[in-house]
């Protein structure tokens, strides 16, 4: 039996992390709803909604002139499904609530990264392949074998003051990350 015929059906059809982002940037919902001026999340794996998914969230994100950026809770939210990138669901915070009851989201400040654009892209480029692993694994039932690294760099990569707002949009997966037994959690 050839390697490809060994793959279940609904995995060989499943987009990848990397593949999610490039579908956000290009969607309809990213030049029609979302303002250009919003932060829009890194897509997080989740199976919240009947099968693969990618949840992302979006909210307004101002910059001073000395460098520093605010970034709003979420004033939006939406998932896509995994297996052909439909759009199972958008919307409005104020409607139907991101933020875990009693949490008082506010707004948040967090300093320009420290990296240069060209470092930062090639970081996010390495980050890729590495959610496109973890998503596999995720939604295959695997084990996180490799959480406290990979929960390092989405840290990072997204800033460790907007982590509450992606703790909320995809519990499923940290509840996945947080079980796996591969080091302190900070």
């Amino acid at each position: 039996m050839s390697p490809a015929a060994q793959v279940p059906a609904e995995r060989a059809v499943r987009l990848q992390w990397s593949q999610m982002q490039e579908l956000m940037r290009t969607h309809w919902l990213r030049r029609s709803d979302i303002p250009a001026e919003a932060a829009v999340s890194l897509p997080l794996p989740t199976l919240r909604f009947g099968g693969p998914g990618f949840q992302f969230h979006a909210g307004a994100m101002l910059r001073d002139p000395a460098g520093t950026i605010r970034r709003e809770p979420p004033d939006c939210h939406w998932a896509f499904a995994a297996q052909g990138g439909r759009l199972l669901y958008y919307a409005r915070s104020r409607a139907i609530p991101l933020e875990p009851a009693g949490a008082g989201w506010t707004a948040v400040s967090m300093d320009r990264p420290s990296l240069d654009v060209r470092a930062l892209r090639e970081r996010f480029q390495a980050f890729g392949p590495i959610m496109d692993q973890a998503c596999e694994r995720f939604f295959d039932g695997a084990p996180a074998d490799f959480a406290a690294d990979l929960l390092a760099e989405l840290e990072l990569l997204a800033g460790p003051p907007v982590m509450p707002f992606y703790r909320a949009m995809a519990p499923d997966f940290w509840q996945w990350l947080d079980g796996a037994d591969d080091g302190p959690r900070a």
